[in-house]
């Protein structure tokens, strides 16, 4: 999805990959003395300094979107009887191994032939949820998909495709996708985004030429300063990176940083990545932290436990 650039400072967005002279410029080293927190997300893990915390995440595997969340202080029991009250009598309860427990429901009346199937797999202190869309007369497959995702989940995110207090492991998917937005606990405005995808092409749908940014940012009566254009090479996977500064009449100077790779057809252990930071000028050091923390760190985790 392409984005108007005064806005994606605004929303996050997706940079081009045009080709062209490449500037040089140094790039800061990060101070491994930094506490720094390890973040598992899908295929990758990472490490951000304890001045950024996760504001979001969201992973999906088979289309089949999954979520790890502690009990807390609410039971789990409470938890699903809160659930279950949601949607009324209409809802079918549905058994499945391990103590795990499902609903269909249709969440919208209107529209009865769109189902949901969500479960819930207790695992000691913590809980696996599943959710994934169901067209009714089609409940046996998801059934089965989603009674083999639940099968397959254990504690801890060593290996396989990871939530945040576990992971599936289980063959790779085509389907595979995560989001992951962090900010910055002092300044809000600083601000990263992570999206994964495996691809069956090269994806280059989002990328946009610097033509187009500029034209975009004079229409607004800014201007674009690209202060940095070259290909970076992260966890094996060179992508391009771009350093960026839009200038708007009367306004502070914004940034945006971004990375990007078109990802390997069918291989969910190197998708389409892109992230994306922003911030006001007078945050860089904070972004720059992050950012270089996030790509320097940036891991894959194996699909299978080493033997």
């Amino acid at each position: 999805m392409k984005f108007n650039l005064a806005a994606a400072f605004l929303i996050l967005a997706g940079c081009s990959v045009p080709a062209g002279q490449e500037t040089k410029v140094e790039y800061r080293t990060l101070d491994r003395r930094e506490n720094m927190i390890e973040v598992s997300i899908g295929r990758f893990r990472i490490a951000i300094p304890e001045q950024t915390r996760v504001a979001s995440r969201h992973q999906s595997i088979y289309g089949v979107d999954i979520r790890t969340a502690p009990f807390d202080d609410v039971p789990i029991a409470t938890q699903w009887r809160n659930l279950r009250a949601q949607f009324g009598p209409d809802a079918r309860e549905i058994k499945f191994p391990d103590d795990a427990i499902g609903l269909f429901y249709a969440p919208y009346s209107a529209m009865p032939m769109n189902l949901v199937l969500e479960a819930m797999r207790p695992m000691g202190s913590h809980a696996l949820w599943v959710s994934c869309a169901v067209t009714a007369g089609k409940e046996s497959s998801a059934e089965r998909l989603v009674a083999k995702i639940l099968s397959v989940y254990g504690p801890g995110t060593r290996h396989g495709f990871c939530a945040e207090l576990g992971s599936i492991r289980m063959e790779g998917s085509l389907s595979e996708s995560t989001t992951l937005s962090l900010v910055h606990k002092q300044t809000p405005g600083v601000k990263i985004d992570m999206e994964t995808q495996t691809v069956m092409t090269p994806d280059t749908s989002t990328f946009t030429s610097l033509d187009e940014e500029r034209d975009l940012a004079k229409a607004y009566g800014g201007t674009l300063d690209v202060r940095s254009e070259r290909y970076r090479t992260v966890a094996g996977m060179t992508g391009k990176e771009f350093r960026l500064a839009l200038t708007l009449a009367g306004k502070t100077p914004k940034l945006r940083y971004t990375w990007q790779f078109s990802g390997e057809p069918r291989n969910p252990a190197r998708p389409h990545i892109n992230i994306v930071g922003i911030a006001e000028s007078p945050s860089q050091s904070n972004l720059e932290a992050a950012w270089e923390a996030l790509l320097d760190s940036l891991t894959p985790i194996p699909m299978e436990a080493s033997r």
